[in-house]
């Protein structure tokens, strides 16, 4: 049986990096001044994609889309 791939709802800051195309010092230079949402997940700081893709004026269906194929690729 084979299982849709589930969405992931969070980002690494090395992966919200490149998909701002910044450095990841820059990442967390604007998580620091919040200006870009970020959470705490233990000791790791995870980027919420939802708020990214607001952010940068994506829909969550162009998200789905991107990723589905990026994950069949």
């Amino acid at each position: 049986m084979h299982t849709a791939p589930v969405p992931r709802l969070t980002l690494s800051a090395q992966e919200a990096a490149e998909v701002l195309g910044i450095s990841v010092q820059l990442l967390y230079e604007q998580a620091r001044r919040d200006t870009l949402p970020t959470m705490r997940v233990g000791r790791r700081l995870r980027v919420p994609v939802r708020p990214l893709l607001s952010l940068v004026g994506m829909s969550w269906e162009e998200w789905v889309t991107a990723e589905s194929s990026t994950a069949s690729a």
